[in-house]
């Protein structure tokens, strides 16, 4: 989802009034990118879209510091990360402080006719609020890839919703022979009595 210039941010997509009209683009630099959650997935995004010459933000629950990107974290510094954030992308863990973080309070923070790219979990977005932002304008459109049914039901408003690109939880998609070397190794790690790979912090949830 690209950046379009202020006179065209909060157009509606597809169309059907059959006019064909290519809008007006911004550079890279113009196009404010801010990824929520720093992590392995995350972090590694931040540092590629700055690498492309991206204006990157990003905002996680402790303090991170990565090579040209901007960042914030904890409570007080999630208002000014999505204050400076055109395009948000979350790839956040779920935990009970981020279950229904992609919500009202949170598309208000953005600029008017920002848009949404979520990959995290379903859990973290509030489809009515989504909706209504969407309704108002607030935001221009939305890219999902998670949802907290999945498959997403057929009758699911989404589906239908002007500016929604629905895919099917594909962002990230591990082969079997990948997730089969990896158990493999960790079996012969802990019968080495080495430390595990991709160990989940049970006090933190992720």
């Amino acid at each position: 989802m690209c950046c379009t210039s202020t006179a065209t941010s909060t157009a509606r997509w597809p169309t059907s009034a059959a006019h064909w009209q290519r809008h007006a683009q911004v550079p890279a630099s113009g196009c404010r990118v801010g990824l929520m959650g720093l992590g392995e997935l995350g972090g590694l995004v931040a540092q590629q879209l700055a690498a492309m010459g991206y204006a990157v933000g990003g905002w996680s629950r402790t303090p991170r510091s990565l090579d040209g990107v901007q960042t914030f974290s904890g409570d007080q510094g999630l208002q000014p990360f999505l204050a400076r954030t055109d395009v948000l992308v979350c790839l956040l863990p779920l935990t009970d402080a981020t279950r229904g973080i992609l919500g009202a309070d949170c598309f208000a923070a953005l600029p008017a006719g920002a848009a949404l790219i979520h990959c995290g979990r379903g859990e973290h977005l509030v489809v009515d609020d989504l909706l209504a932002a969407l309704d108002s304008g607030q935001l221009r459109g939305a890219v999902l890839d998670v949802f907290e049914t999945e498959p997403l039901p057929a009758e699911h408003a989404l589906w239908r919703a002007p500016g929604v690109v629905v895919t099917p939880h594909m962002a990230s998609m591990a082969g079997f022979d990948v997730v089969v070397r990896q158990i493999a190794d960790n079996v012969a790690r802990l019968r080495a009595g080495e430390p595990l790979q991709h160990q989940v912090d049970t006090v933190h949830g992720y």
